[in-house]
């Protein structure tokens, strides 16, 4: 069977990668083999996202020749295996070209792309598009989707300050499904730091819950959250 290819991208600054990493943490707590690669090579961010911003076997060494694929593959303490970019500047064949190499090593593959990079866009493949939900993000959103197969839209950083855009609004502004809408979680960047995804980190989160769902959405399967909501009724004790 083909592997999965999904494809996380968005503009700079709206969270592809935090979201790319916490997508296949959760397809891997599903059981599924899962790779996920750092699909920039200019400006890569997924090494510092998992820990690694140093590492020493990457993807320029397999577009350079001087590794082989699976050589260049790290796997953490998750399970989940792990092709990063090095941090570079080296001239490199455009890293779309191990597509079909990459889906030989797991059942899924995620790959953080870089903005408007249409070399990756492929209709073999899921596209997932990141945003924040305010008016200009979304409004580049509209233009990055122009002449793109995209599966779907995932709502990053959602305030519950009734500013943001809702996730309503912005469908109708993009005509584009939405697979999830994450609230904003403080500790996030904790969890950054310590170079773990907020699932890992705090499973007990909405944040970590919603993210769950997005991910059993994309697979079609069935995921009930263990976190129950609470009645403000209850939570005062009446």
């Amino acid at each position: 069977m083909m592997s999965k290819v999904f494809l996380v991208s968005g503009n700079a600054g709206q969270g592809k990668t935090t979201v790319a990493k916490n997508l296949a943490f959760c397809l891997k707590s599903f059981g599924f083999d899962v790779l996920l690669v750092d699909g920039d090579v200019k400006t890569p961010k997924l090494g510092y996202h998992a820990g690694m911003p140093l590492a020493e076997r990457t993807i320029q060494d397999v577009l350079l020749g001087v590794r082989k694929l699976e050589d260049a593959v790290y796997h953490s303490g998750s399970g989940l295996k792990l092709l990063l970019s090095s941090l570079n500047v080296v001239n490199v064949p455009h890293p779309s070209v191990l597509l079909s190499q990459l889906r030989k090593l797991a059942d899924i593959v995620v790959i953080d792309v870089p903005t408007n990079d249409h070399r990756w866009y492929r209709p073999d493949c899921d596209l997932l598009l990141v945003t924040q939900p305010d008016f200009p993000s979304v409004m580049d959103i509209q233009k990055l989707s122009r002449g793109c197969k995209v599966r779907g839209l995932v709502i990053n950083r959602m305030h519950s300050d009734n500013v943001d855009l809702s996730a309503g609004n912005i469908h109708q502004l993009l005509s584009l499904p939405v697979l999830g809408v994450i609230p904003e979680e403080p500790i996030m960047r904790e969890a950054l730091r310590h170079g773990y995804s907020i699932v890992e980190y705090h499973p007990e989160l909405v944040a970590s819950n919603v993210l769950k769902q997005f991910a059993a959405k994309l697979m079609n399967l069935e995921y009930q959250s263990p976190v129950q909501e609470v009645s403000l009724f209850t939570r005062l004790g009446l």
